[in-house]
């Protein structure tokens, strides 16, 4: 007969050669007992853990409350400054902006016998076969109506409506804009007018024996009585003769930028 000393021995002995199947065997008697003690043993463990970690649990989530609440605070912070930064930002360039275009219009001359009247555009009237604008001078400006409008870079158009504190303005886009023109190197003579087909200007009438070269620069005539003579309108892009050979389709590329209309000037007699 073993002793109890020798039994324990030989015991300790045994789970040290078999230690992992002893832990194995441990956890699986465990697990049977707390699973077969169901009820009576899981709500006092449960009990114990909230004692225990309760506390714990409290402080981490008020903690993250706290986190999340600086962290968003922060974020809008951040946000509110970029945009305000955007903003100045843009503000300087087209303060910027608007100073160049102001210099440039400080150096714009009327022609002989004709004064200017600065004004702005205010709206884009969109029609079916062109376009036209809407400016912030009219009667009580001095305007009566039928006067031209140009920018800093050439002929814009003329007024076709008026009203006391506005005016619209067809452009020479318009498919009803025809302006009577010359070359400037050799006033050689033609219409300038919108092609809807081609959404392009082409000067019209100048027979094929004429010289018109790309580059040369086109001017109102002053002819027809619409415009005064000597605004710049654009310059010859193309030149080609048409299939009958006898006049020639020559294509002009405005002088103003129509998609970048804002300060503008109204051209008025000197002498009403």
């Amino acid at each position: 007969m073993w002793s109890p000393v020798e039994l324990l021995t030989w015991l300790l002995g045994l789970i040290e050669r078999h230690r992992n199947a002893a832990v194995l065997a441990f956890a699986l008697v465990l697990s049977l007992w707390l699973f077969n003690a169901g009820q009576a043993v899981g709500p006092p463990l449960r009990r114990l853990a909230d004692m225990a970690l309760g506390p714990v649990h409290t402080l981490t989530s008020n903690t993250l409350a706290l986190l999340n609440i600086w962290v968003w605070k922060e974020n809008s912070d951040l946000q509110e400054k970029l945009l305000n930064e955007r903003m100045d930002r843009l503000a300087l360039d087209e303060a910027r902006l608007e100073i160049a275009r102001l210099r440039l219009l400080l150096g714009f001359r009327a022609p002989a016998g004709f004064r200017t009247i600065p004004c702005m555009v205010v709206a884009m009237d969109p029609e079916p076969f062109g376009a036209s604008i809407t400016i912030n001078r009219g009667t009580s400006a001095g305007l009566v109506g039928d006067e031209a409008v140009v920018s800093v870079d050439g002929l814009v158009g003329r007024i076709v409506e008026i009203y006391s504190g506005r005016a619209r303005v067809r452009l020479v886009t318009h498919y009803e804009s025809p302006v009577a023109v010359r070359l400037q190197r050799n006033r050689v003579l033609g219409v300038v007018e919108w092609d809807p087909i081609t959404a392009r200007l082409h000067m019209r009438n100048v027979p094929a024996t004429e010289d018109v070269a790309e580059g040369d620069s086109l001017i109102s005539s002053g002819m027809g009585q619409q415009y005064p003579e000597g605004l710049y309108v654009g310059q010859v892009e193309a030149v080609q003769l048409d299939p009958m050979g006898l006049v020639q389709d020559i294509v002009v590329r405005p002088g103003a930028r129509f998609n970048r209309l804002e300060e503008l000037f109204v051209v008025r007699p000197l002498v009403p």
